[in-house]
C-alpha cells in the first residue's frame, strides 16, 4: 500500500509539473486610436509556476527606447508576473483603451482545464508596447492596477498647449494680481 501511495504522489507531481511548464503563444495587436495615433502590443506568456520570492515584483525589467520587433519607434518592454489562484492559467487576452495620451493595458488570465497543483500561481509574461507619440502606459493585471510606465518625454496634460517656462509663469502670476 505504501508503494502505491508513493507512486501515486510521484505521478501527480509529474502531471502537475507538466501542466505548469506549458507555455502559451504570443499575442500581437495593432490599433489606431480615434485621434489617428497608432500603437502595437506584443505579449508572450513565458511560464507559470507556484508564486515564490522570484515574483516579488509584478513588473520588472522595464526598458525604454529603440524599435520593437514590430518596427515601433517608442517601445517599452517589461516582464510581468500575475498572481493567480493556481499556476494553471493562460493569458486569455488583452484590452487596450486610450484617453488622450494615456493608454490603459489590461492583461487578463483564465484558468486552464484539467488537473493542477494547488498553490498560489504566478503566470509570467513579457510585453512590448509602442506608440507613435510619447505616452503613459497604465498596466493592469486581471483588472488590478499594477504600475504606470511613462515613456521618456511624456508630459501629462494637453499636448496642444505649450509648456510655459518659469519666467512666463511668473509674469502670468504678476498679471493675475492686477
Amino acid at each position: 500500500m505504501k508503494k502505491i501511495s508513493v507512486v501515486a504522489v510521484i505521478l501527480l507531481a509529474l502531471m502537475a509539473t507538466t501542466v505548469v511548464a506549458q507555455e502559451g503563444g504570443t499575442a500581437t495587436q495593432e490599433g489606431e486610436s480615434s485621434d489617428g495615433s497608432e500603437w502595437t502590443l506584443n505579449v508572450t506568456k513565458t511560464g507559470a509556476s507556484c508564486w515564490s520570492g522570484n515574483h516579488s515584483e509584478q513588473l520588472s525589467g522595464v526598458s525604454y527606447g529603440g524599435e520593437d520587433s514590430m518596427g515601433g519607434e517608442r517601445a517599452v518592454t517589461f516582464t510581468g508576473a500575475i498572481e493567480t489562484g493556481t499556476p494553471c492559467h493562460e493569458i486569455a487576452g488583452t484590452d487596450i483603451e486610450k484617453d488622450d495620451d494615456v493608454y490603459t493595458l489590461d492583461i487578463v488570465t483564465n484558468q486552464s482545464e484539467g488537473m493542477c497543483v494547488q498553490c498560489v500561481g504566478a503566470v509570467t509574461y513579457e510585453a512590448t508596447f509602442s506608440a507613435d507619440q510619447a505616452y503613459r502606459l497604465k498596466v493592469l493585471q486581471d483588472g488590478e492596477h499594477v504600475q504606470d510606465l511613462d515613456y521618456p518625454g511624456y508630459e501629462p496634460g494637453d499636448p496642444s498647449e505649450p509648456q510655459k517656462n518659469v519666467l512666463e509663469r511668473l509674469i502670468d502670476w504678476v498679471q493675475g494680481l492686477f
